[in-house]
């Protein structure tokens, strides 16, 4: 019996070792396939994932720049909209101002000054109301 038990006790011993080789050969294998490990330790040598991952990040940030730069047009281009609707506005109303000052001017018999306000209004800027009342006044000036 106390041969037996040696050769059982040798036999498992061998067996244990067998055993932990192959799991440290298996775990190797597996830290050089894993790019988890190449992001921990700086080692490795599968460097597809990092690159792939390097141009997404360069492609992103050329699309967020030319999307910087439309935005920044558009931006431009709504300020130089707003300026040309003041000034039109603007217009309209100076225009509209002319007219009640040709009228007031008509009013008081003073024609003459009148036909000279009257011929620096612009037609165009003025409302649909407005225009009407121009075209009145334009009828009584003749």
């Amino acid at each position: 019996m106390g041969k037996k038990l040696k050769f059982m006790s040798l036999y498992i011993g061998i067996l244990f070792f067998v055993v932990i080789l192959l799991i440290l050969i298996t775990s190797m294998s597996n830290v050089s396939l894993d790019p988890s490990y190449e992001i921990i330790t700086g080692e490795g040598g599968n460097n597809s994932f990092d690159n792939t991952l390097e141009q997404n990040v360069n492609t992103l940030t050329i699309i967020n720049e030319r999307l910087n730069e439309r935005v920044s047009e558009l931006a431009d281009e709504i300020e130089n909209k707003n300026k040309i609707i003041e000034e039109y506005e603007s217009g309209k109303n100076e225009n509209a101002e002319k007219l009640n000052s040709v009228a007031k001017m008509y009013i008081n018999d003073e024609i003459e000054n009148a036909k000279k306000e009257f011929e620096r209004i612009d037609v165009n800027l003025l409302d649909e109301e407005n225009a009407t009342y121009y075209e009145s006044l334009k009828n009584k000036l003749k």
